[in-house]
């Protein structure tokens, strides 16, 4: 930690989801496509190789439009969802879907990962509830809020969190000053009284310092912060925790 001193509770703060509130072991892309396909008709006999390729082939058509080469390199502010990609892919293998497009994002979503809460952030969440902290999730994602809802549920954290915000339904990905600023709308605070926790300084750091909000970054892999400058930095949740008075 780099700050040993008391700070006093925010009135509000705002929550990275991926490898701040939770953490997962896995991607797994097999079993993302492989439960798109159980959810569908499909006439042409295609095979779960067939329609992930053709899922990547369509990421590959935005990444051109964009600029970029892979999906590892989204230093862009726009965002794409993950929905259409799917439409996308299923039409182009005549797959049939069964379900609504919003159960098979949750699904492929589910089947994809693993996420369980991070080391520390239960007790944290808590201090700052009991504190009377107005919580939300503001996530660069291509799937909807719903799929993260799903999985803060299953990890007991949902009930913390005034709302969610993913960048697939706000069409802007972090550090984008448009979605920072809608997330500080929706807690109703002046962000100098919002803390904004995430764990990559590019996105969370800079998106926070960009509208004005106290940024804790949680640098739990010792990483350089590069160019962005944070209040806070912590290691372990339990630092952060133990700075409240």
């Amino acid at each position: 930690m780099n700050d040993a001193r008391k700070v006093a509770a925010p009135l509000g703060a705002l929550f990275d989801f991926g490898g701040t509130l939770m953490e997962s072991s896995r991607y797994d892309p097999d079993a993302e496509w492989g439960r798109v396909l159980e959810l569908c008709d499909n006439p042409r006999n295609v095979s779960t190789d067939d329609v992930r390729e053709a899922g990547l082939r369509a990421w590959d058509e935005i990444h051109a439009a964009l600029g970029i080469t892979g999906r590892e390199d989204r230093t862009h502010v726009l965002e794409v969802q993950q929905i259409g990609i799917q439409r996308l892919a299923l039409a182009a293998c005549g797959l049939i879907p069964k379900v609504s497009a919003k159960e098979m994002e949750v699904a492929a979503w589910d089947a994809a990962y693993d996420h369980r809460p991070t080391s520390g952030i239960v007790e944290l969440l808590e201090a700052l509830a009991s504190r009377g902290v107005a919580m939300g999730v503001v996530s660069n994602a291509t799937v909807g809020a719903h799929c993260l809802e799903h999985d803060l549920q299953r990890g007991s954290l949902d009930y913390h969190f005034d709302f969610v915000i993913t960048s697939a339904d706000y069409a802007l990905r972090k550090p984008s000053v448009g979605l920072m600023s809608a997330a500080v709308s929706r807690l109703d605070l002046p962000p100098e009284q919002i803390w904004f926790a995430g764990d990559k300084a590019q996105f969370d750091v800079a998106g926070a310092n960009a509208v004005g909000m106290t940024s804790i970054w949680y640098n739990a892999s010792g990483d350089g912060a590069g160019p962005h400058v944070p209040d806070i930095t912590v290691t372990s949740w339990a630092e952060l925790t133990q700075m409240l008075p």
